[in-house]
């Protein structure tokens, strides 16, 4: 089925985001494709839901799905109350730096009670094929929050490849 989004992005290069208030879709905004040299900066993604999938596809930024060679950058972006993932990075294989973030109760349904879709602050990447771990650093964290989500504050998901992570909070994530 399809799901309702605030924004689409494919094959997208050298943009700027900047101050965005990205709410009430079924999923904020999906970026995919070739990627490369592009900044969200200071932007806001919450009271994303989707019952339609069973509140599995509302993340209020889904950056996935794109290949090798991309350098793109999410700073000072607050993620809240999006019934599946605040941010998801899966299948990700450019680098993705993301720095001064916040994320918090994701994976809620609209009521703030019922759990949605999988709750994580940050989902940092997961593999876009199953096979050998992949040496290369694609994802880095630093100076970012995660506080309250059903699941992870921060996780890697099954990724095959290396990540840092630098001076973060995780607080009362389930």
């Amino acid at each position: 089925s399809n799901v309702w989004m605030g924004m689409y992005l494919n094959n997208f290069n050298n943009c700027i985001f900047e101050e965005l208030d990205i709410y009430g879709n079924g999923l904020g905004v999906y970026a995919t494709g070739n990627a490369n040299g592009n900044l969200f900066l200071n932007c806001d993604f919450h009271d994303n839901y989707d019952p339609i999938t069973n509140y599995e596809n509302a993340d209020g930024l889904n950056f996935e799905n794109v290949p090798t060679g991309g350098y793109n950058t999410i700073r000072g972006c607050r993620f809240w109350q999006n019934s599946d993932d605040g941010l998801d990075l899966y299948g990700n294989d450019s680098f993705t730096l993301v720095e001064n973030c916040w994320a918090w109760t994701n994976g809620f349904q609209e009521d703030s009670i019922a759990m949605g879709g999988d709750g994580n602050g940050f989902k940092l990447g997961g593999p876009s094929f199953w096979g050998d771990t992949d040496p290369r650093v694609l994802v880095r964290i630093t100076n970012c929050i995660s506080y309250g989500n059903t699941s992870w504050g921060y996780n890697e998901n099954a990724s095959v490849h290396n990540m840092e992570e630098y001076n973060n909070i995780s607080y009362d994530n389930n």
